[in-house]
């Protein structure tokens, strides 16, 4: 529930290695066939020059002039040869005979094309100086993509962006935060040969950094089924993360798991639905996420709030509907919109994930329920607005915010102050944490600024996101409302404290189809925790709690609409 600043990507853009030598691509040629890698035996081989293409697909090419050997290095790439003994030459560490596939010209050191793409396993051409890369060459496109980030080439990257990435990012930002980012991490020592994933919306191309002042980075560059660059993701990666272990109650085989897309057009979404096993039509559940980029799991440190829910709930015969959510999916594109909002980032999805449980034969249209965790509980009120077509038939929410968001960010900060006075801890940081979402609530409250009158120099991002959603208070709106919730509370949960729930509660004391529960020990990841929860424990492996999930399982049974 914590707010951070929305980034524009805001380290997506720093990495990959200063690369010179510039070379004009074509990122969106049609595909190039490559052969199978040449031999000595080829009777036609095409002359390209090695140091062009290599260091325009993020390889680096070092040259010893007394031995006359060049080395090509590229994650775990590597080519060695000597001019001196081209039969001697080194392949990924094995012994190779180049004297067929490498020549000197002049000064420049020419290669057999299908020589190179067998190296790189890359399927490129060149032709009248110009790099082409075959549209599904996901990873060549990647490496060319940041390259020219890294040259300053601001236009040959732009030119590689999808439609409906490019209508929202002009070369000059895209190799501004590029740069701006590049600095912020300090130099790359290292970068790991990248993974290739697909999901029903992006193919992801996906490095791992070292830098001299971040432990590890994780850079996404996603591209749409054209082969363009369509967003980009980063995440930081926290040292010694435990793995994720599955839940006790999950019961393998008694559900399966399919790909789905959620909602249409260049914002749409990945997601899974898991599927009970037998005769439906069951009832069924769309999670939505917190605050935060968040993938479909909800993955936090060794911990998948959204799959143990999944796996939990389909165990007991209820269809749930997950999605990778559009700040983590579409990260750049939904961060440079200049009007984002908060309806967008979460209840725009979940509707569009409820018409499609809608619509599907094997989900009792009647009992289609939203499940919404921090930020998707404070918004079960609006979509519950939205879903003029009424299909939703109760919510769900797990530390839900009852008040609203400017408060709730006080609130919790005052929280962490109270807590960590409590241990003991140093606390002039988390004091002065306070004092300036104090300051933020009031330029919030000031009536002198809405989202067409924004203050100057906000120091949460996008203001236009806090602005539009300042006088939306949860539980006044769901006062006045029908469909049957199950609001949850954790004790231990410091991000919404305690006195949200009781808040619930006053607030909505006249309804009579409301049940609430306190988890005395649970805290804001949905699992009991025997300590006092600061957020410390966050980085380890935990799963959602059985009894909460028997609590929602029972409450949804009782078909409570």
């Amino acid at each position: 529930m914590k707010k951070r600043i929305k980034p524009i990507i805001a380290s997506t853009l720093a990495l990959s290695m200063a690369i010179a030598a510039p070379v004009p691509s074509v990122l969106a040629a049609e595909p190039h066939q490559a052969a199978a890698p040449a031999s000595a035996e080829s009777t036609a081989v095409k002359w390209v020059p090695l140091r062009a293409i290599a260091e325009a697909l993020g390889a680096t090419v070092g040259w010893e002039d007394e031995t006359r050997t060049v080395t090509l290095t590229r994650a775990d790439t590597s080519v060695s040869f000597s001019y001196l003994n081209l039969g001697e030459a080194k392949v990924g560490g094995a012994s190779a005979d180049l004297s067929a596939l490498v020549k000197l010209d002049g000064d420049t050191t020419m290669v057999a094309l299908d020589a190179l793409n067998g190296w790189f396993g890359s399927r490129v051409d060149w032709e009248s100086g110009k790099l082409t890369i075959a549209p599904d060459d996901h990873v060549s496109r990647a490496y060319a993509f940041v390259t020219a980030l890294n040259r300053g080439d601001s236009a040959s990257a732009h030119s590689s962006l999808s439609p409906a990435m490019a209508s929202t990012v002009t070369p000059e930002l895209l190799q501004s935060v590029w740069t701006g980012n590049f600095t912020a991490f300090g130099r790359v020592k290292s970068v790991s040969q990248p993974t290739l994933s697909e999901n029903a919306v992006h193919r992801n191309v996906k490095f791992v950094y070292k830098t001299e002042l971040m432990a590890s980075l994780e850079l996404t560059v996603r591209f749409d089924e054209a082969g363009f660059v369509d967003d980009l993701y980063i995440a930081r990666i926290a040292e010694g993360s435990p793995e994720y272990r599955s839940p006790e109650y999950e019961k393998p085989g008694s559900f399966t798991e399919e790909e789905i897309v959620i909602g249409e057009g260049p914002m749409r979404l990945p997601g899974t639905l898991t599927m009970p096993v037998g005769e439906g039509p069951f009832p069924a559940v769309v999670l939505v996420h917190g605050s935060g980029p968040n993938d479909r799991d909800m993955t936090v440190g060794g911990s998948r709030l959204f799959r143990d829910l999944a796996v939990g709930l389909a165990s007991r015969g209820i269809a749930v509907v997950r999605y990778d959510k559009v700040t983590y999916e579409h990260s750049f594109k939904s961060g440079t919109l200049p009007n984002f909002t908060i309806q967008q980032e979460t209840a725009d999805d979940a509707l569009a994930a409820v018409r499609l449980l809608a619509g599907d034969d094997r989900v009792d249209p009647e009992r289609i329920y939203i499940i919404g965790h921090s930020q998707g509980g404070f918004m079960v009120p609006r979509m519950l607005e939205l879903d003029t077509e009424g299909r939703i038939a109760g919510a769900v929410l797990l530390a839900g915010p009852s008040s609203s968001f400017q408060d709730v960010l006080l609130e919790q900060n005052e929280e962490l102050l109270r807590r960590f006075e409590q241990l003991r801890l140093p606390t002039d940081s988390i004091k002065q944490n306070v004092e300036l979402a104090k300051d933020i609530v009031d330029t919030i409250k000031n009536p002198q600024y809405d989202k067409d009158n924004l203050p100057a120099d906000f120091p949460l991002q996008p203001a236009y996101w806090w602005f539009e959603m300042r006088d939306f208070v949860p539980m006044n709106v769901a006062a006045g409302q029908s469909a049957p919730l199950l609001i949850v509370q954790g004790g231990n949960d410091w991000q919404v404290p305690v006195r949200q729930f009781e808040d619930w509660k006053k607030a909505l004391k006249d309804r009579t189809n409301v049940t609430y529960k306190l988890y005395p020990n649970m805290n804001h990841l949905l699992y009991d925790f025997d300590g006092i929860s600061i957020g410390n424990e966050y980085g380890g492996a935990f799963n959602v709690s059985s009894e909460l999930i028997g609590d929602i399982a029972d409450w949804i049974e009782s078909d409570p609409s």
